[in-house]
Parts: C-alpha cells; structure tokens; sequence
C-alpha cells in the first residue's frame, strides 16, 4: 500500500471533490438518488443530497443522528435504502 503524506492526501481529497457536485448546494429527491442517479453526485455520499425533511423519512432519523453511528451500521442503512 502506499504511504501518502499529509498534504498528498489533502491533494487527493480535494480533487476529487472538484468532480462532485457540492451536497450542501444540490439537493436530489431520494427517488433520483436511488439506483441511477444525477451525473456529478458522488456514490460514496448519495445521502448526503438529500434534504434534511426526506433524510429523516427515509433513514428515521436527522443527518445529525445518522453522523454518530458507526460507519457499518451508515453502510448497512444505506444497503437496505439502496443508497448504497
């Protein structure tokens, strides 16, 4: 594997945010999100488009709540939501 330093890694993660669409400006309805979505919506972050009212439908809980759960169980709820 290879060691990245600090500022390659920042690089890295800032670039790849310039391929996205920015979650906190755009926001997608969950039927959009799931299965074929919007060009430029980042797949490891489909959630994150949706807005707070349709998050909470969907997940049964606010974006703040989902944020401290551990990272399985944020990928099994987004399996079962096909967010995924």
């Amino acid at each position: 594997m290879e060691n990245l330093s600090q500022d390659e890694v920042k690089r890295q993660e800032e670039e790849r945010a310039k391929q996205y669409l920015d979650p906190t400006e755009n926001k997608f309805s969950y039927a959009e999100l799931n299965g074929v979505f919007p060009k430029g919506v980042d797949p490891t972050k489909k959630e994150a488009y949706l807005s707070e009212e349709e998050f909470t439908v969907v997940f049964g809980m606010g974006t703040a709540a989902f944020g401290e759960l551990k990272q399985w169980k944020k990928n099994d709820l987004k399996r079962a939501k096909g967010l995924f």
